[in-house]
This record gives C-alpha cells, sequence and structure tokens, in this order.
C-alpha cells in the first residue's frame, strides 16, 4: 500500500477523514465490498498526512463474483477470530 496525496485526508467539505487501524480499515472494505448497493470497489491506504489508515472508492466496479470473494475473505477472517 502506497500512502496516498494529502488531499485524500480531508473529505469533499474540508474535513478529516475517519482514521482506522490497518486491520480495521481492511475489514471494513471487506464488510462494504459485499453489500449489493456498493458499486466500486472501497480500499484502505496509509494516509501521508496522519499515519493512519482511510478507505476510498479504487474506481474498480465490483461484480457478483468479486463480492462473493469478500464474503468469503470475512468468513476466513471469523475462522481466526478477526473481525
Amino acid at each position: 500500500m502506497e500512502p496516498r496525496s494529502l488531499r485524500t485526508h480531508l473529505t469533499m467539505d474540508g474535513k478529516p477523514k475517519k482514521g482506522f487501524t490497518e486491520k480495521d480499515a481492511i475489514y471494513l472494505c471487506y464488510r462494504i465490498n459485499t453489500s449489493q448497493f456498493s458499486i466500486h470497489q472501497m480500499v484502505a491506504y496509509k494516509c501521508a498526512s496522519c499515519g493512519k489508515f482511510h478507505i476510498g472508492h479504487s474506481g474498480v466496479i465490483l461484480t457478483d463474483e468479486k463480492r462473493n470473494d469478500y464474503k468469503n475473505r470475512i468468513k476466513k477472517l471469523k475462522l481466526y477470530g478477526i473481525s
């Protein structure tokens, strides 16, 4: 994961985005990516400004196959007690 530019630290209205740990950001992306209402894939990235992790759209369109892959990833994480 490469840090993104400073502008991705702020929301469209200029407020700082919510920061997460890497594990929490990735898990949240997995959860969002399983939703039938999500169109674009969400990804976690490390912020160059604050050093925390944020989530954002990747521009990749989610397919049913990708959604199922994320559901399987969540199941595996739960097996290992990660959620």
